[in-house]
This record gives structure tokens, sequence and C-alpha cells, in this order.
């Protein structure tokens, strides 16, 4: 599996719209970032957690899982690109997996954006 697919993946524009109901959110951790498409499996998402923040890294998990979905306002770019942001809820206790990507290096080298990391990976930095 290439990262590039990962970053490549497409926003999810649309979920299924949910009532809020407390009941089904109490015993759930909120999680924010841009969510996306998985690039290889329908049945999950993939979740930027800060797409122009410090700490590149994001989260996967079952669409099945999700108790609730919020839309939040985009974020725009220096360069004019809006970024969607949303707001999900995942019950305690399913399983999620969080990708840290890093540069090869001694120390490894984290990325301080998703802008630097595709550089790097689409072989702008070459």
């Amino acid at each position: 599996m290439s990262i590039r697919k990962y970053l490549e993946a497409q926003p999810i524009f649309q979920m299924a719209s949910y009532d809020f109901r407390e009941e089904r959110t109490r015993d759930s951790v909120i999680f924010s970032g841009s969510p996306r498409r998985h690039p290889y499996d329908q049945e999950k998402m993939l979740l930027i957690v800060d797409p122009s923040g410090e700490a590149t890294h994001f989260l996967e998990f079952l669409i099945a899982d999700v108790a609730f979905f919020e839309a939040l306002p985009n974020i725009v770019t220096g360069d004019g690109k809006a970024i969607p942001m949303a707001r999900i809820w995942i019950p305690k206790g399913r399983l999620g997996i969080e990708y840290t990507p890093f540069e090869v290096a001694d120390p490894p080298k984290h990325f301080s954006s998703i802008d630097r990391l595709n550089e790097i990976v689409n072989g702008y930095d070459r």
C-alpha cells in the first residue's frame, strides 16, 4: 500500500445524516479533522486530524462505527484551498488505527505539515 493513495483520498462530502441523540453519543469519544474516503476500503474512513497544523497524522475508522457526524466550517489554506472539516463520535471500545508518517532518519523526522508530506511523497523534494 502506498501512502500516496492515502494522501490522494477524496474528501467525504456526505455521510448519513443522524439525529443528535445524547444516548447515542454518551459513551463515545469525539474526534475532529478532515474526513476522507479510505483509498482501498469503502467501509472505512480516514480523518486527517490537523491538516494545517504542526503534527501530521491521520486516523482510520469503520464508517459503521460512527455514532454521530457533524460538519464543521471549512478551513482555508494560504493558497485559497478549502479543506472540509468534521467532528465525529466513535463509541468507546471500537477499534481505530492511528497513522503517523515520518521520514526515515536517525532519529525519525516527523512532518511539520501535510503539504511537506505531499512534497516528499510526490517527489518534489528530490
